[in-house]
């Protein structure tokens, strides 16, 4: 069984904790890593593995026979009302780019301040995901969908406020150390 598959048959909530699991474990592990060479290793292994599972999820899949394609924001809660299974979807989509937008402020040089990281990391997520949205497009792997590519920024961007937490934390941490 594939991890594709696993995801979807589990319950929501369960996912859902899996997820804040996830996020809270990176987000200390992140926060305590002293060695900063390590840090970007480890930031650029889990990056790598972010954008691997991410092209797997969704463009490793037998075509279908027609290419569609929906480009009216927020028609996903349209069809929600109708079928349920849809907020599952969206729901799925935020997570598919959360582990990226976790690892990527991370891998940006030391010279990037820290205000522009969460931009530059929601920006990467949605360039990544219009370019898978337009592949499954073009080869005909799936319905390309602007929900898709609103879900996947919005996923980008909570796994970026892992950094800015971390980021709050230890500055937060060195001004209390520091007074007298």
């Amino acid at each position: 069984m594939s991890v594709r598959t696993m995801l979807y048959i589990q319950p929501m909530l369960w996912v859902l904790l899996e997820v804040t699991a996830g996020f809270c474990l990176w987000t200390v592990l992140m926060t305590f890593m002293k060695n900063a060479v390590l840090k970007k290793g480890v930031a650029i292994l889990a990056l790598l593995a972010a954008v691997f599972l991410a092209v797997d999820f969704t463009l490793i899949r037998k075509p279908h026979l027609e290419a569609q394609i929906v480009l009216m924001p927020f028609y996903s809660f349209r069809e929600a009302a109708e079928n349920p299974e849809k907020y599952r979807e969206m729901f799925m989509n935020i997570v598919l780019l959360l582990p990226f937008g976790m690892a990527f402020p991370y891998v940006l040089p030391d010279r990037v301040n820290k205000a522009r990281r969460l931009f530059l990391t929601v920006l990467s997520g949605v360039v990544l995901s219009v370019l898978i949205e337009s592949a499954q497009y073009a080869f005909l792997l799936g319905r390309c969908e602007t929900d898709d590519v609103l879900c996947n920024a919005l996923g980008a961007a909570l796994g970026g406020l892992s950094y800015r937490l971390s980021w709050f934390y230890k500055n937060r941490t060195e001004k209390t150390q520091s007074l007298p």
